[in-house]
């Protein structure tokens, strides 16, 4: 067995926490926690806590399962506001007739499976290999559980003003990340692009997915603080950057300049990331900030202009991967990944319409959680879970974000957005089982009932209506 050296920290953390709060109702203590999570997992997401023989035990793994006890607690000692469990267990119902219809059968798909990447078979010129239910299936079904079962109590805990209190804590994180992220730009072009991340893996440790090359785009070193890789700190920014667009549009003019500043900087730091996961985040970003804002002629004008410049910039940049991509897109829908020049962008498409095309053989159901993988959270889910229980989760987690808002509305420009956002990018545990959807989410329907000046009275119950108007006068100190 072997600790890292911030494991040893974070034990003692814990320690100090729970003795700090141990005279406080296990209510309080648990939505403090839950926060705690959901930050936990916007700044870190490399290395592993600990390596038991061959298993490792990773950070998330560690605040879920006190996040599960603690909710445990609450649902037994605490008092739980009538906890919205229908539809996550007629998910969990869906997802477990998958994984059994898929062992009986004995069912296999020829795809890249969990824990393994797409990159090797286009390299080697190998043939896909055939996948099916595995162990990981099992560890994928338990995390889901835990998510949907934490949020619920999190969500039955919590009141309709709690989000501006969880905003601004994530808002004052972002602060933090910001100044860390200058920083480590600043140290990686001036001094050297290893240093940095030479200190992140000493102190957090690294596993086989962790990049250990800096990540150059636009001729300089670009952040990756405490991730494994750049698309996981793009997510944080985004997801940093929609925290901060919620917040805005509920604060005072002077608050509203500091987050709009704030947002700003995440944005540039999505773009200046290289990636297609920043570029699509920030994308969507721009999305929620034209649907929010009143002047939408004004921003059109803008976002059209600075569009074209940046598609100019970007083209000029990486002119010669797009041309190869488009050279490629014909090869992609005929032929295995030997017959395809490797390419990041040609990789990522040909795993898409592999899993979309197991999708469409098996859309009720899904070939089982946990089998095939692809670069598109959205795709793995289908794929795995099938319509059912895609349509089930997304029904599940509105009843649990409806509960903390005292509401029974169904937000289509949450699920939109979401879906923009996971559409071609991520992957599905982003979805499934790790809490940091739980902050988008509920940033998401947030911000979708400020914009109450576009709902009618009556699709909000009165109580929930008055909520929300107050909030939006409300001044954020």
């Amino acid at each position: 067995m072997s600790i890292a050296p911030f494991g040893i920290l974070l034990i003692l953390f814990f320690t100090v926490f729970f003795i700090w709060h141990r005279k406080k109702p296990i209510e309080q203590v648990y939505k403090y926690f839950y926060i705690l999570n959901i930050v936990s997992l916007l700044v870190l997401d490399l290395g592993q806590f600990m390596v038991l023989g061959s298993f490792i035990v990773e950070y998330n793994y560690v605040f879920s399962i006190i996040s599960l006890i603690l909710a445990f607690l609450v649902l037994f000692r605490g008092k739980a506001r009538g906890l919205p469990f229908k539809l996550p267990i007629a998910f969990l119902i869906v997802i477990i007739a998958g994984i059994a219809l898929t062992f009986v059968l004995g069912r296999t798909y020829k795809s890249v499976g969990f824990g393994t990447a797409w990159d090797p078979y286009f390299e080697s010129y190998d043939p896909l290999p055939n996948v099916g239910i595995s162990m990981h299936s099992l560890m994928i079904l338990a995390r889901s559980f835990i998510f949907l079962f934490c949020f619920s109590v999190f969500a039955s805990v919590s009141r309709f003003d709690d989000i501006v209190t969880l905003m601004k804590v994530v808002y004052r994180v972002s602060i933090v990340v910001i100044f860390l992220s200058l920083l480590e730009t600043v140290i990686s072009n001036a001094i050297s692009p290893l240093i940095v991340r030479e200190w992140g893996i000493a102190l957090f440790g690294s596993s086989s997915a962790t990049y250990y090359l800096p990540r150059v785009s636009f001729g300089i070193f670009t952040p990756m603080l405490f991730m494994r890789e750049p698309s996981s700190y793009c997510y944080a920014c985004f997801l940093f950057g929609a925290n901060a667009l919620a917040l805005g549009f509920v604060g005072s003019a002077r608050i509203k300049k500091k987050v709009f500043v704030v947002f700003a900087i995440f944005a540039l730091l999505l773009l200046l990331s290289g990636s297609l996961s920043g570029f699509i985040y920030l994308a969507v970003l721009v999305i929620v900030l034209f649907v929010l804002t009143k002047k939408k002629a004004l921003f059109l004008s803008l976002a059209i202009t600075i569009g074209v410049v940046g598609l100019i910039l970007v083209s000029s940049l990486y002119g010669s991967r797009i041309e190869h991509l488009i050279s490629g897109l014909s090869l992609i829908f005929t032929n295995e990944p030997s017959a395809i020049t490797r390419s990041s962008e040609i990789i990522r498409i040909y795993s898409w319409f592999n899993n979309i095309r197991l999708f469409l053989s098996h859309p009720l159901l899904g070939c089982g959680l946990g089998t095939v993988y692809s670069y598109s959270g959205i795709g793995t889910l289908l794929s795995n879970v099938g319509l059912l229980g895609t349509l089930l989760f997304a029904l599940s987690v509105s009843q649990i974000t409806n509960r903390y808002f005292n509401t029974q509305r169904f937000s289509f420009f949450s699920l939109f957005i979401v879906v923009l956002a996971h559409l071609i990018t991520g992957h599905v545990s982003y979805l499934l089982y790790l809490d940091r959807i739980a902050l988008l989410f509920l940033v998401l329907k947030y911000v979708d009932l400020v914009r109450i000046k576009g709902i009618r009275r009556k699709a909000l119950p009165l109580k929930t209506y008055v909520a929300v108007c107050s909030l939006t006068e409300a001044r954020i100190s």
